[in-house]
Order: C-alpha cells, then sequence, then structure tokens
C-alpha cells in the first residue's frame, strides 16, 4: 500500500528504482537510499536522465548506485567484491575512470563525496580490480 501511494507521488524514482533494482537483481529500498542522500537537487537531475533515455539505458545509473553502494556506504573489502562481482555478473563497467568519478562526484555530493577523496580510491581501487584487457 506504501509503496503504491510512493509511487503515485513520485513516479520518476519509483521507475527508477525499479529499473536499476531489477538491472542489478537488489531490493528497490537500497536504490531509493542512494537517490534520496543525492538531495533534492542533485537527485531530480539523475532521474531527469534517467527519464530522459526512457528508464532504457541504465549503465551509468547503475555505476553510480555501486559507488555509492562501495565507497559511500561501506568500503570494506569483502563488500566492494561483492558489489564488484554483482556489477561483473550483470554486465555492468566496474572501471572507475576519471569521466565516470566526475558524474558520479556531482550526483553523490550531497552524500559526502568529495571529489580529491573519491579519484583516490579510485585509484587504488583500479590498481586491485582492474579487469585484464581481452
Amino acid at each position: 500500500m506504501l509503496q503504491a501511494i510512493f509511487s503515485a507521488i513520485f513516479p520518476a524514482q519509483a521507475k527508477a528504482e525499479k529499473a536499476i533494482a531489477s538491472a542489478l537483481n537488489v531490493k528497490p529500498a537500497l536504490v531509493g537510499e542512494m537517490i534520496s542522500a543525492m538531495g533534492s537537487e542533485r537527485g531530480n537531475l539523475f532521474l531527469d536522465h534517467l527519464k530522459f533515455h526512457d528508464f532504457k539505458e541504465i549503465g551509468d545509473a547503475a555505476f553510480t548506485f555501486y559507488i555509492y553502494r562501495i565507497y559511500v556506504r561501506n568500503q570494506h573489502p569483502n563488500e566492494i567484491r561483492w558489489w564488484y562481482e554483482r556489477m561483473i555478473e550483470k554486465g555492468f563497467e566496474t572501471t572507475l575512470s576519471k569521466e565516470r568519478i566526475d558524474i558520479v562526484s556531482m550526483y553523490l555530493k550531497h552524500a559526502g563525496v568529495d571529489s580529491d577523496e573519491l579519484r583516490a580510491f579510485a585509484a587504488q581501487y583500479n590498481i586491485e580490480y582492474s579487469t585484464p584487457s581481452s
């Protein structure tokens, strides 16, 4: 019942949560937590981007969620490994490129993400989790 009310009041967020959660096989509430952490302005930018692509091109959104989980929520190596494997299993990019870090930093600034600290995290992450070239 509450989900139906939420979906009626915030249809774009509910659709985004469902699309990202479905793509990664996680609970929509986890995605909703990230969108809320973005704050109103950046959360709306995030949702507008997804709406523009009709919620179908969600690679960047899944990547933003990935960074939220492994950088903002829990940087424990076991957590990072679990999410890394989930992203690979679902066919999503896992390399933390400068361009992607800049985009994620913009969306997650309100959640406490500092661009310089995220770049330092990314440098270490990419050493440990770089995928071999084909």
